[in-house]
């Protein structure tokens, strides 16, 4: 599989941080997306599966760790 192929989410509250994952996943070819929270990642995996999801812990609203309880079960 080429990196092209691979689609990566990162959920990621810190605009900074989040954009220095994205530009860094990019310039090594992958196909990235960012959402901000937790709310707004659910509502993008209603619409498209990543291969790979990249979340942060601590975010307000639904934290990492229940992102991934709810993801676990879709």
């Amino acid at each position: 599989m080429k990196t092209e192929d691979i689609h990566i989410l990162i959920v990621e509250d810190s605009p900074t941080q989040a954009l220095q994952l994205q530009q860094t996943l990019m310039q090594h070819g992958y196909r990235v997306d960012v959402r901000y929270n937790g709310e707004s990642a659910l509502n993008f995996l209603n619409e498209q599966i990543p291969d790979i999801i990249i979340s942060d812990i601590i975010m307000p609203g639904i934290s990492g760790y229940e992102l991934c309880r709810r993801i676990k079960s879709i």
